[in-house]
């Protein structure tokens, strides 16, 4: 929150928003702070809450259900007794009243039969069907109004459906995810994954929506209303990696809510082994193909400013052997972009640092993602083509191919702070974009279709624009008659 000449704004770094809010909203927001959980506020003024909260400029929590909503939990599995029993014991720990609690285990076609503790029911599965058919049957039997989805190699922490399951207050949403954390980290490979595991996705709150920052959730920590679930019918059983993907973008399709709630986590045991790692990267990147083609309209974009284009076609023009006052030019237009940035939002009232920060950082997102990008689709038609350019700049395409890949994965080791040398870092990231680039063509193959490769572009003028001067203020409330 920043104050400046009587006027209060929210600021995220990331991505880049600005919020300017009116003297009520102030004081709802200092409330807000103070108490963490608001019990008494009107609809209205859950709504102005609620909005901030989505743009990540403010945390406020739903109170507690009361009473406490029947919960059923879903954990298929298959030959994993041991990863099973340890789940099943974190399930004991958790902080909900046993007699609205009921858990069903899937056994979806073990070679051994599984067995658990007197109180958990066991479906057997004549032969493997798959996570999601194995996930349905175990809902056709649930009892609950809450379905709760846990993977049988993961462990819920003690609160985890009491954070959860708040979000239910609000009768919009439909399914709630919370957070994926690593139960251990001794190799490298598990302290990689400790801070780049799709499984994880983040520590703010969101709501869920295609070609948002958030776009999905995962059945290693979801919980759904059965009356949605049912309604939809479920998981789709054809998809047997991204099913979870799908869900939500149906659920979001039908006008419900989905949101992200981190508070809530479970522990998850990554894969400690390379050959695994690689694989289940790989599956993860197959299932775009099927999942692009059952939501069209979800596939990838990649927003250009201005001067970002004029950076990246002076940069390219250089490596192609054009001359350096091109990448020079392409750099000072990236520069007077950002400086007409923080211009406008010092204009706008924010202070002057600030506003350069601000800009700064909206800038280097922005060179950031689409080389995330490059990294992670479209390595190998890339390197081909520099191959394919005149020997003389080949050199050069291919070196500045490699900073492209690089320098993401370098930011990423800064920023996320893992517990592994940047050499082991970069290596791990180079592995993980390469399996899923592999993993991306095999769907693409398998389903006939270049969707997973295809990115739309979007050429923004909006950092040329002034800022927004809406302002976000709560209603004002209603006078006793």
């Amino acid at each position: 929150m920043v104050h400046q000449r009587g006027r209060t704004f929210l600021v995220s770094e990331q991505p880049l928003t600005i919020v300017e809010v009116s003297e009520r909203g102030r004081s709802l927001l200092d409330q807000a702070r103070r108490t963490s959980e608001l019990a008494g506020l009107s609809s209205a003024e859950r709504r102005f809450l609620g909005r901030l909260r989505e743009l990540g400029l403010v945390e406020f929590r739903p109170g507690p259900p009361e009473p406490p909503p029947a919960v059923s939990i879903v954990v298929p599995v298959r030959d994993r007794a041991e990863q099973l029993a340890a789940c099943l014991e974190s399930l004991e720990r958790l902080r909900h009243p046993p007699d609205r609690l009921q858990v069903i285990v899937v056994d979806d076609g073990s070679v051994v039969p599984i067995s658990a503790r007197a109180g958990v029911r066991v479906l057997r599965m004549d032969k493997p069907l798959g996570p999601a058919a194995a996930r349905n049957a175990g809902a056709r039997q649930a009892t609950g109004d809450v379905l709760a989805f846990l993977d049988s190699d993961c462990g819920a922490e003690p609160d985890w459906l009491e954070e959860l399951l708040p979000e239910f207050a609000d009768p919009e949403v439909a399914a709630v995810g919370g957070r994926v954390r690593p139960a251990r980290e001794r190799t490298w490979l598990e302290r990689y994954e400790a801070v780049r595991s799709p499984l994880d996705l983040g520590w703010r709150y969101a709501r869920v929506r295609p070609r948002h920052p958030v776009s999905y959730l995962v059945t290693a920590n979801l919980l759904v209303r059965r009356s949605d679930f049912e309604l939809l019918g479920g998981f789709d059983p054809d998809l047997r990696c991204g099913e979870d993907v799908d869900l939500a973008w149906r659920l979001v399709e039908a006008g419900r809510r989905v949101v992200y709630q981190p508070r809530g986590a479970v522990r998850h045991g990554h894969r400690p082994r390379l050959g695994e790692f690689l694989t289940t990267r790989a599956d993860y990147a197959a299932s775009e193909a099927p999942l692009l083609r059952r939501h069209p309209g979800c596939g990838r974009f990649v927003g250009v400013s201005p001067g970002l284009g004029t950076f990246v076609a002076g940069g390219l023009a250089a490596l192609l052997g054009g001359p350096p006052a091109l990448a020079a030019a392409g750099t000072l237009a990236l520069a007077i972009e950002a400086g007409g940035v923080a211009r406008m939002l010092g204009r706008a009232g924010l202070p002057a640092s600030t506003a350069l920060a601000a800009a700064t950082r909206a800038q280097a997102w922005g060179l950031y993602h689409p080389a995330r990008q490059l990294a992670r689709y479209a390595v190998l038609p890339a390197a081909l083509l520099c191959l394919l350019a005149p020997r003389r700049s080949r050199a050069r395409l291919l070196l500045g191919l490699g900073a492209a890949l690089v320098a993401p994965s370098v930011v990423d080791w800064h920023r996320l702070r893992p517990g592994l040398s940047l050499g082991h870092h970069v290596l791990a990231q180079l592995l993980d974009d390469g399996a899923y680039q592999v993993g991306t063509l095999r769907g693409c193959l398998r389903e006939r279709t270049l969707a997973p490769l295809a990115v739309e572009l979007r050429v923004s003028r909006r950092s040329l624009a002034p800022p927004e001067r809406r302002r976000f203020a709560p209603p004002a409330p209603r006078r006793s008659r």
